[in-house]
C-alpha cells in the first residue's frame, strides 16, 4: 500500500514538474471549472483560475479587473444562474491558450433576470503548470 502511495505522488510530481498541465485538455477543465465556479457563486474559489492582471469584459462592455471579478454576486448584483455552451474550441501555442465559442448565459443582474446569447474568447496564460485566466471579451449574438 505505501508503495503504491509513494508511486502515486512520484506521478503527480513528475507531471507538475513540467507543463504537461498546459494542455488543450486541461484548459477545457479549466474553463469548465471557471464556469461551474461562476454558476454556484464561489467567487473566492476562482481566486486560483485567474491572473491578477485579469480583465474580463462582458457583452456591455463592462470590464472587471480581479478585484472585482472577485467580489461576491451579491456586491456587484450578477448571479449566473447557467452556463450552457453551444459550441467551443480550445487553441494551444506554447504558454497561451484560447478559448473561443457562443453559448446562453441565464443571468440575473440588478435584480432582473435575462437570458444572453453570446459569443466569447477566453484567454489563458500557462503559469506553475496551470492555466489562468488572463482576459476574457464577449459579445451578443
Amino acid at each position: 500500500m505505501k508503495a503504491h502511495y509513494f508511486l502515486s505522488i512520484l506521478f503527480l510530481v513528475g507531471m507538475t514538474s513540467c507543463n504537461r498541465n498546459c494542455s488543450a485538455e486541461a484548459l477545457e477543465k479549466r474553463f469548465a471549472l471557471k464556469n461551474d465556479l461562476l454558476v454556484s457563486g464561489s467567487s473566492q474559489e476562482l481566486k486560483g483560475l485567474v491572473l491578477p492582471k485579469l480583465q474580463y469584459t462582458h457583452s456591455n462592455c463592462w470590464t472587471e479587473h480581479m478585484d472585482e471579478f472577485l467580489s461576491k454576486p451579491e456586491v456587484k448584483g450578477l448571479f449566473y444562474k447557467s452556463i450552457v455552451v453551444d459550441s467551443v474550441a480550445y487553441h494551444v501555442t506554447e504558454h497561451t491558450g484560447l478559448v473561443r465559442g457562443n453559448g446562453t448565459f441565464n443571468i440575473n443582474h440588478k435584480g432582473k433576470d435575462l437570458s444572453i446569447h453570446l459569443c466569447f474568447t477566453e484567454t489563458y496564460v500557462c503559469q506553475d503548470g496551470q492555466w489562468m485566466l488572463f482576459a476574457r471579451h464577449a459579445a451578443k449574438l
